[in-house]
Protein backbone atom coordinates (compact mmCIF):
# COMPACT_ATOMS: atom_id res chain seq x y z
CA UNK A 1 0.00 0.00 0.00
CA UNK A 2 2.72 2.79 0.77
CA UNK A 3 4.34 1.92 -2.57
CA UNK A 4 1.23 2.48 -4.04
CA UNK A 5 0.97 5.78 -2.31
CA UNK A 6 4.96 6.58 -3.33
CA UNK A 7 4.07 6.08 -6.52
CA UNK A 8 1.14 8.37 -6.96
CA UNK A 9 2.50 11.08 -5.56
CA UNK A 10 6.12 10.42 -7.60
CA UNK A 11 2.98 10.81 -10.41
CA UNK A 12 1.40 14.04 -8.95
CA UNK A 13 5.11 15.71 -8.85
CA UNK A 14 5.74 15.31 -12.33
CA UNK A 15 2.68 17.14 -13.90
CA UNK A 16 2.08 20.64 -14.23
CA UNK A 17 0.54 22.45 -11.29
CA UNK A 18 -1.15 25.78 -11.51
CA UNK A 19 0.52 28.61 -9.62
CA UNK A 20 -0.36 29.62 -6.47
CA UNK A 21 -2.86 32.53 -5.98
CA UNK A 22 -1.08 35.52 -4.29
CA UNK A 23 -2.01 37.89 -1.83
CA UNK A 24 -2.32 41.82 -3.36
CA UNK A 25 -2.63 43.14 0.02
CA UNK A 26 -5.82 45.70 -0.07
CA UNK A 27 -5.96 45.42 3.51
CA UNK A 28 -4.03 43.66 6.25
CA UNK A 29 -7.41 43.21 8.47
CA UNK A 30 -9.74 40.50 8.27
CA UNK A 31 -13.15 40.95 7.74
CA UNK A 32 -13.72 43.89 5.59
CA UNK A 33 -16.11 43.52 2.86
CA UNK A 34 -14.62 44.11 -0.62
CA UNK A 35 -16.97 45.56 -2.95
CA UNK A 36 -15.56 44.71 -6.95
CA UNK A 37 -12.97 45.51 -9.48
CA UNK A 38 -12.96 46.79 -12.72
CA UNK A 39 -10.16 48.00 -15.04
CA UNK A 40 -10.26 51.10 -16.64
CA UNK A 41 -7.75 53.22 -18.68
CA UNK A 42 -4.66 50.64 -17.80
CA UNK A 43 -5.31 50.62 -14.21
CA UNK A 44 -6.89 48.18 -12.10
CA UNK A 45 -9.96 49.31 -9.04
CA UNK A 46 -11.11 47.93 -6.42
CA UNK A 47 -13.74 49.38 -3.87
CA UNK A 48 -12.83 48.35 0.24
CA UNK A 49 -15.24 48.72 3.02
CA UNK A 50 -12.39 49.23 5.17
CA UNK A 51 -14.01 51.80 7.37
CA UNK A 52 -16.78 53.87 7.32
CA UNK A 53 -17.03 55.24 4.91
CA UNK A 54 -15.55 52.84 1.96
CA UNK A 55 -12.61 53.61 -0.12
CA UNK A 56 -11.84 53.44 -3.73
CA UNK A 57 -8.55 51.79 -4.29
CA UNK A 58 -6.23 51.49 -7.40
CA UNK A 59 -3.23 48.71 -7.80
CA UNK A 60 0.08 50.42 -7.73
CA UNK A 61 2.77 49.14 -10.53
CA UNK A 62 3.96 45.42 -9.41
CA UNK A 63 0.38 44.28 -8.75
CA UNK A 64 1.26 43.79 -4.55
CA UNK A 65 0.02 46.41 -3.14
CA UNK A 66 -2.65 49.50 -3.33
CA UNK A 67 -3.30 53.14 -2.78
CA UNK A 68 -6.73 54.78 -1.57
CA UNK A 69 -8.05 57.71 -4.72
CA UNK A 70 -9.07 60.75 -3.35
CA UNK A 71 -12.53 60.82 -4.62
CA UNK A 72 -14.40 64.20 -4.40
CA UNK A 73 -17.77 62.12 -3.18
CA UNK A 74 -17.97 59.94 -0.44
CA UNK A 75 -18.82 56.66 0.19
CA UNK A 76 -18.00 54.50 -3.46
CA UNK A 77 -19.35 50.75 -3.26
CA UNK A 78 -19.82 49.26 -6.76
CA UNK A 79 -17.78 50.81 -9.82
CA UNK A 80 -17.40 49.53 -13.53
CA UNK A 81 -15.71 50.88 -16.41
CA UNK A 82 -17.60 52.58 -19.56
CA UNK A 83 -14.98 53.41 -21.86
CA UNK A 84 -13.86 56.92 -21.25
CA UNK A 85 -15.80 56.96 -18.26
CA UNK A 86 -15.80 55.51 -14.95
CA UNK A 87 -19.52 54.73 -13.17
CA UNK A 88 -19.34 54.68 -9.10
CA UNK A 89 -22.18 54.20 -6.66
CA UNK A 90 -21.95 55.72 -3.59
CA UNK A 91 -23.82 54.86 -0.38
CA UNK A 92 -24.30 56.52 2.71
CA UNK A 93 -26.67 54.48 5.38
CA UNK A 94 -29.82 53.78 3.21
CA UNK A 95 -29.15 56.35 0.62
CA UNK A 96 -26.96 55.76 -2.90
CA UNK A 97 -26.35 57.77 -5.60
CA UNK A 98 -25.07 57.56 -9.27
CA UNK A 99 -21.82 59.36 -10.64
CA UNK A 100 -19.18 59.15 -13.48
CA UNK A 101 -15.95 60.03 -13.65
CA UNK A 102 -13.01 61.09 -16.27
CA UNK A 103 -10.33 61.00 -13.74
CA UNK A 104 -10.45 57.52 -12.40
CA UNK A 105 -12.71 58.52 -9.47
CA UNK A 106 -11.39 61.93 -8.54
CA UNK A 107 -13.56 64.04 -9.88
CA UNK A 108 -16.91 62.65 -9.61
CA UNK A 109 -20.65 63.88 -11.42
CA UNK A 110 -23.53 62.96 -10.89
CA UNK A 111 -25.68 61.07 -12.84
CA UNK A 112 -29.50 59.86 -11.86
CA UNK A 113 -31.72 61.16 -14.14
CA UNK A 114 -34.35 58.97 -14.82
CA UNK A 115 -33.63 56.26 -12.13
CA UNK A 116 -35.93 55.53 -9.67
CA UNK A 117 -35.55 57.96 -6.46
CA UNK A 118 -35.63 56.73 -3.08
CA UNK A 119 -35.55 60.05 -0.42
CA UNK A 120 -32.31 61.79 -1.41
CA UNK A 121 -31.16 59.19 -3.82
CA UNK A 122 -31.67 56.08 -5.90
CA UNK A 123 -32.39 53.04 -5.41
CA UNK A 124 -29.39 50.67 -4.08
CA UNK A 125 -27.46 49.93 -6.71
CA UNK A 126 -26.52 46.21 -7.22
CA UNK A 127 -24.78 45.36 -10.25
CA UNK A 128 -22.86 47.06 -13.39
CA UNK A 129 -21.85 46.19 -16.84
CA UNK A 130 -20.62 47.92 -19.97
CA UNK A 131 -21.32 46.92 -23.62
CA UNK A 132 -20.50 48.52 -26.88
CA UNK A 133 -21.28 52.01 -25.54
CA UNK A 134 -24.00 51.26 -23.29
CA UNK A 135 -23.89 51.16 -19.26
CA UNK A 136 -26.23 48.96 -17.54
CA UNK A 137 -27.22 50.02 -14.03
CA UNK A 138 -29.21 47.23 -11.38
CA UNK A 139 -30.98 48.40 -8.73
CA UNK A 140 -32.99 46.84 -6.11
CA UNK A 141 -36.19 48.06 -8.34
CA UNK A 142 -35.38 47.89 -11.58
CA UNK A 143 -32.53 47.37 -14.67
CA UNK A 144 -31.67 50.93 -16.45
CA UNK A 145 -29.89 51.27 -19.60
CA UNK A 146 -28.30 54.45 -21.83
CA UNK A 147 -25.61 55.13 -24.01
CA UNK A 148 -22.68 56.99 -21.89
CA UNK A 149 -23.07 59.99 -23.98
CA UNK A 150 -26.84 60.62 -23.10
CA UNK A 151 -28.37 61.77 -20.04
CA UNK A 152 -31.46 59.72 -19.72
CA UNK A 153 -31.76 56.36 -18.22
CA UNK A 154 -34.34 53.92 -19.25
CA UNK A 155 -35.95 51.67 -17.23
CA UNK A 156 -35.89 48.17 -19.25
CA UNK A 157 -37.63 46.07 -16.17
CA UNK A 158 -41.28 46.04 -16.52
CA UNK A 159 -42.05 44.85 -20.21
CA UNK A 160 -44.92 42.22 -21.14
CA UNK A 161 -44.57 39.64 -18.42
CA UNK A 162 -40.56 39.38 -19.05
CA UNK A 163 -39.87 41.32 -16.44
CA UNK A 164 -35.72 40.65 -14.69
CA UNK A 165 -35.10 42.23 -11.23
CA UNK A 166 -31.76 42.32 -10.67
CA UNK A 167 -30.05 41.56 -8.64
CA UNK A 168 -32.07 38.05 -8.62
CA UNK A 169 -32.59 38.00 -12.51
CA UNK A 170 -28.57 38.42 -14.20
CA UNK A 171 -28.16 39.82 -17.51
CA UNK A 172 -25.07 39.46 -19.92
CA UNK A 173 -24.37 40.25 -23.73
CA UNK A 174 -23.11 38.46 -26.60
CA UNK A 175 -22.58 40.25 -29.24
CA UNK A 176 -25.33 42.30 -30.39
CA UNK A 177 -27.82 40.51 -28.06
CA UNK A 178 -28.89 40.83 -24.72
CA UNK A 179 -29.34 37.56 -22.41
CA UNK A 180 -31.36 37.65 -19.19
CA UNK A 181 -32.35 34.97 -16.86
CA UNK A 182 -35.70 35.40 -15.37
CA UNK A 183 -35.63 33.13 -11.92
CA UNK A 184 -39.00 32.95 -10.94
CA UNK A 185 -40.03 32.03 -14.57
CA UNK A 186 -37.09 29.83 -14.86
CA UNK A 187 -36.97 30.77 -18.18
CA UNK A 188 -34.13 32.54 -20.61
CA UNK A 189 -35.03 35.80 -22.53
CA UNK A 190 -33.35 37.60 -25.09
CA UNK A 191 -33.31 41.00 -26.21
CA UNK A 192 -31.56 42.35 -29.63
CA UNK A 193 -32.55 46.02 -28.69
CA UNK A 194 -30.46 46.69 -25.49
CA UNK A 195 -34.02 45.71 -23.78
CA UNK A 196 -36.22 47.60 -25.15
CA UNK A 197 -38.14 44.53 -26.03
CA UNK A 198 -37.63 40.59 -24.72
CA UNK A 199 -38.24 37.50 -26.90
CA UNK A 200 -38.66 33.96 -24.71
CA UNK A 201 -35.83 32.04 -25.68
CA UNK A 202 -36.34 28.00 -26.07
CA UNK A 203 -34.04 25.87 -24.44
CA UNK A 204 -33.10 22.71 -22.59
CA UNK A 205 -32.18 23.97 -19.92
CA UNK A 206 -33.31 21.68 -16.54
CA UNK A 207 -37.34 23.47 -16.15
CA UNK A 208 -36.86 23.63 -12.46
CA UNK A 209 -33.13 25.13 -12.79
CA UNK A 210 -32.29 28.62 -11.07
CA UNK A 211 -29.47 30.44 -12.21
CA UNK A 212 -27.28 32.64 -9.98
CA UNK A 213 -24.38 33.75 -12.19
CA UNK A 214 -24.96 34.00 -15.88
CA UNK A 215 -21.65 35.30 -18.42
CA UNK A 216 -20.37 35.57 -22.01
CA UNK A 217 -16.70 33.49 -23.15
CA UNK A 218 -16.63 36.50 -26.03
CA UNK A 219 -13.50 34.55 -27.58
CA UNK A 220 -15.28 31.46 -27.47
CA UNK A 221 -19.13 32.39 -28.17
CA UNK A 222 -20.09 30.52 -25.16
CA UNK A 223 -22.44 31.85 -22.51
CA UNK A 224 -22.25 29.93 -19.60
CA UNK A 225 -25.11 29.28 -16.35
CA UNK A 226 -23.86 28.85 -12.62
CA UNK A 227 -27.00 27.79 -10.60
CA UNK A 228 -28.58 25.19 -8.36
CA UNK A 229 -32.00 22.94 -9.27
CA UNK A 230 -35.22 24.90 -7.69
CA UNK A 231 -35.27 21.97 -4.70
CA UNK A 232 -31.87 22.57 -4.03
CA UNK A 233 -30.74 19.44 -4.22
CA UNK A 234 -27.61 20.41 -6.00
CA UNK A 235 -26.03 23.01 -7.78
CA UNK A 236 -23.71 22.89 -11.19
CA UNK A 237 -22.76 24.68 -14.03
CA UNK A 238 -24.18 24.51 -18.06
CA UNK A 239 -22.59 26.28 -21.26
CA UNK A 240 -24.09 26.55 -24.73
CA UNK A 241 -22.14 27.15 -27.90
CA UNK A 242 -25.00 28.27 -30.29
CA UNK A 243 -27.13 31.62 -28.57
CA UNK A 244 -28.65 29.87 -25.35
CA UNK A 245 -30.88 27.23 -27.30
CA UNK A 246 -29.13 24.19 -26.64
CA UNK A 247 -26.76 23.49 -23.03
CA UNK A 248 -24.27 21.11 -21.75
CA UNK A 249 -24.42 20.10 -18.42
CA UNK A 250 -20.57 20.91 -17.09
CA UNK A 251 -18.93 17.61 -15.47
CA UNK A 252 -17.15 18.85 -12.48
CA UNK A 253 -15.93 15.86 -11.24
CA UNK A 254 -17.95 16.14 -7.60
CA UNK A 255 -15.86 19.44 -7.21
CA UNK A 256 -19.33 21.10 -6.37
CA UNK A 257 -20.66 19.55 -3.23
CA UNK A 258 -22.07 21.69 -0.32
CA UNK A 259 -21.18 24.30 2.01
CA UNK A 260 -20.65 24.45 5.58
CA UNK A 261 -24.44 24.58 6.82
CA UNK A 262 -24.80 21.63 4.67
CA UNK A 263 -27.07 23.23 1.50
CA UNK A 264 -25.92 23.18 -1.87
CA UNK A 265 -22.83 25.50 -3.08
CA UNK A 266 -23.52 28.23 -4.20
CA UNK A 267 -21.49 29.74 -7.91
CA UNK A 268 -20.85 32.83 -6.61
CA UNK A 269 -18.46 33.61 -9.49
CA UNK A 270 -17.08 32.49 -12.90
CA UNK A 271 -14.51 33.69 -15.15
CA UNK A 272 -13.84 32.15 -18.88
CA UNK A 273 -11.71 33.15 -21.76
CA UNK A 274 -11.48 30.27 -24.46
CA UNK A 275 -9.67 27.27 -22.53
CA UNK A 276 -10.09 28.83 -19.79
CA UNK A 277 -12.18 29.21 -16.60
CA UNK A 278 -12.77 29.43 -13.13
CA UNK A 279 -15.66 29.12 -11.15
CA UNK A 280 -15.63 30.31 -7.07
CA UNK A 281 -17.79 28.84 -4.28
CA UNK A 282 -18.98 29.30 -0.63
CA UNK A 283 -16.63 27.32 1.41
CA UNK A 284 -17.29 23.49 2.06
CA UNK A 285 -15.46 23.56 5.33
CA UNK A 286 -14.51 25.34 8.64
CA UNK A 287 -12.19 26.24 8.37
CA UNK A 288 -10.68 25.85 4.98
CA UNK A 289 -10.13 28.27 2.04
CA UNK A 290 -13.49 29.81 -0.10
CA UNK A 291 -13.56 26.93 -2.93
CA UNK A 292 -12.39 27.38 -6.24
CA UNK A 293 -12.12 25.32 -9.56
CA UNK A 294 -10.10 26.13 -12.57
CA UNK A 295 -8.51 24.99 -15.42
CA UNK A 296 -6.28 26.63 -18.51
CA UNK A 297 -6.35 23.90 -20.86
CA UNK A 298 -10.93 23.40 -21.04
CA UNK A 299 -13.44 22.53 -19.30
CA UNK A 300 -12.49 18.46 -19.26
CA UNK A 301 -9.69 19.36 -16.92
CA UNK A 302 -11.20 20.93 -14.22
CA UNK A 303 -9.76 20.39 -10.56
CA UNK A 304 -9.13 22.64 -7.37
CA UNK A 305 -7.39 25.97 -7.36
CA UNK A 306 -7.59 27.17 -4.15
CA UNK A 307 -3.53 26.47 -3.14
CA UNK A 308 -2.46 30.04 -2.07
CA UNK A 309 -5.41 31.57 -0.91
CA UNK A 310 -6.28 32.34 3.27
CA UNK A 311 -7.98 29.42 5.39
CA UNK A 312 -10.41 31.32 7.90
CA UNK A 313 -13.53 29.61 9.98
CA UNK A 314 -15.77 31.51 8.59
CA UNK A 315 -17.95 29.65 6.60
CA UNK A 316 -19.46 32.60 4.98
CA UNK A 317 -16.05 33.31 2.49
CA UNK A 318 -16.32 33.04 -0.83
CA UNK A 319 -14.93 34.24 -4.02
CA UNK A 320 -17.21 37.47 -5.12
CA UNK A 321 -15.45 38.80 -8.50
CA UNK A 322 -12.58 37.57 -11.20
CA UNK A 323 -11.00 39.97 -13.54
CA UNK A 324 -8.24 39.98 -16.14
CA UNK A 325 -5.75 42.64 -16.22
CA UNK A 326 -2.36 42.74 -17.44
CA UNK A 327 -2.15 39.22 -18.66
CA UNK A 328 -3.19 37.89 -14.94
CA UNK A 329 -6.52 36.49 -13.25
CA UNK A 330 -7.72 38.72 -10.36
CA UNK A 331 -9.70 36.92 -7.89
CA UNK A 332 -11.88 39.20 -4.84
CA UNK A 333 -12.15 36.67 -2.17
CA UNK A 334 -15.66 38.87 -0.31
CA UNK A 335 -13.51 39.52 3.08
CA UNK A 336 -10.33 38.60 2.72
CA UNK A 337 -7.90 40.06 -0.12
CA UNK A 338 -7.65 40.30 -3.82
CA UNK A 339 -5.83 37.55 -5.60
CA UNK A 340 -3.79 37.10 -8.43
CA UNK A 341 -2.18 34.33 -10.85
CA UNK A 342 -0.76 34.25 -14.11
CA UNK A 343 -3.80 33.71 -16.76
CA UNK A 344 -1.76 31.15 -18.63
CA UNK A 345 -0.08 28.57 -16.43
CA UNK A 346 -1.01 24.94 -16.70
CA UNK A 347 -4.41 23.31 -14.93
CA UNK A 348 -4.08 22.25 -11.73
CA UNK A 349 -3.87 18.56 -10.96
CA UNK A 350 -2.93 18.47 -7.56
CA UNK A 351 -3.41 20.31 -4.48
CA UNK A 352 -0.56 21.08 -1.61
CA UNK A 353 0.60 17.26 -2.61
CA UNK A 354 -2.84 15.62 -0.63
CA UNK A 355 -3.60 12.45 -2.74
CA UNK A 356 -5.55 8.81 -2.19
CA UNK A 357 -5.69 5.95 -4.15
CA UNK A 358 -8.49 3.65 -4.48
CA UNK A 359 -9.01 0.00 -4.49
CA UNK A 360 -9.39 -2.49 -6.00
CA UNK A 361 -9.95 -0.57 -9.31
CA UNK A 362 -11.89 -1.49 -11.08
CA UNK A 363 -14.11 -2.50 -8.16
CA UNK A 364 -17.61 -4.98 -8.32
CA UNK A 365 -18.81 -4.20 -4.61
CA UNK A 366 -16.42 -2.84 -2.32
CA UNK A 367 -14.17 0.48 -3.12
CA UNK A 368 -11.50 1.58 -0.63
CA UNK A 369 -9.64 4.87 -0.04
CA UNK A 370 -6.20 5.22 0.70
CA UNK A 371 -5.41 8.61 1.58
CA UNK A 372 -2.29 10.32 2.47
CA UNK A 373 -3.67 12.97 4.72
CA UNK A 374 -3.89 12.60 8.38
CA UNK A 375 -7.29 13.69 9.10
CA UNK A 376 -9.81 11.41 8.77
CA UNK A 377 -12.42 10.97 5.73
CA UNK A 378 -15.42 11.54 6.48
CA UNK A 379 -17.53 11.74 3.41
CA UNK A 380 -17.18 10.87 -0.27
CA UNK A 381 -18.92 11.68 -3.12
CA UNK A 382 -19.43 9.67 -6.40
CA UNK A 383 -20.34 11.50 -9.61
CA UNK A 384 -21.19 9.88 -12.64
CA UNK A 385 -19.09 10.55 -16.08
CA UNK A 386 -22.17 13.42 -17.48
CA UNK A 387 -21.86 15.17 -13.76
CA UNK A 388 -24.74 13.81 -11.69
CA UNK A 389 -24.10 12.65 -8.83
CA UNK A 390 -24.54 9.03 -8.03
CA UNK A 391 -24.20 8.50 -4.49
CA UNK A 392 -23.44 10.62 -1.08
CA UNK A 393 -22.55 9.16 1.98
CA UNK A 394 -20.46 8.85 4.97
CA UNK A 395 -16.91 6.97 4.52
CA UNK A 396 -15.46 4.29 7.23
CA UNK A 397 -12.81 1.85 7.03
CA UNK A 398 -15.09 -0.81 5.96
CA UNK A 399 -15.06 0.88 2.19
CA UNK A 400 -17.86 1.75 -0.04
CA UNK A 401 -20.64 -0.39 -1.20
CA UNK A 402 -20.62 0.27 -4.82
CA UNK A 403 -22.66 -2.73 -6.20
CA UNK A 404 -25.51 -0.89 -6.70
CA UNK A 405 -23.68 1.67 -9.25
CA UNK A 406 -24.62 0.48 -12.94
CA UNK A 407 -21.12 -0.22 -14.90
CA UNK A 408 -19.09 3.07 -16.01
CA UNK A 409 -16.72 5.54 -14.95
CA UNK A 410 -17.01 7.34 -11.58
CA UNK A 411 -14.91 10.04 -10.17
CA UNK A 412 -14.83 9.68 -6.47
CA UNK A 413 -14.46 13.01 -4.23
CA UNK A 414 -13.73 12.14 -0.16
CA UNK A 415 -13.96 15.17 2.59
CA UNK A 416 -12.11 16.24 5.20
CA UNK A 417 -11.79 18.47 8.09
CA UNK A 418 -8.09 19.69 7.07
CA UNK A 419 -7.74 18.94 3.78
CA UNK A 420 -9.41 19.03 -0.19
CA UNK A 421 -8.54 16.33 -2.06
CA UNK A 422 -7.71 15.59 -6.09
CA UNK A 423 -10.87 13.79 -7.53
CA UNK A 424 -10.08 10.04 -8.81
CA UNK A 425 -11.59 8.14 -11.31
CA UNK A 426 -12.72 4.81 -10.79
CA UNK A 427 -14.38 2.03 -13.05
CA UNK A 428 -17.57 -0.09 -11.64
CA UNK A 429 -17.19 -3.48 -12.82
Amino acid sequence: MKKQLLTMMAVICMLPVMAQWQGTNITSLPYLPIGNMTVHKGGLYAVLVDLTPSRLYKLDAGGTSWTAVNTSETGPRLIQDAGNKMYIATLQGLECQLYYSYDGGQTMIIDTVGITRYQNGISLATNMSYHNGKILLGTNDAYFIKDTGETQWHNITDLAGSALFPPADPITWYGDTMYGYKNNFQRLFVSADNGATWTLRTTDLPVDFRTIKLITDASSSRLYVGGSWANDSTSGIWYSDNGGSHWSLVNTHGLIYQAVDHTPQKITAMYADGQTFYAAMNNSASPSAPDVIGTTTGLANLAWDTAGLTTMADNQTYGDYFVRYNNDVFLAINVIDIYKKGAGTNAVVALSGTSMHLYPNPAASKLFIAADNTSPLYHVVISAIDGHTAMDCSYSDRGIDVSGLAPGIYFVQPLSESAVYTPAKFVKE
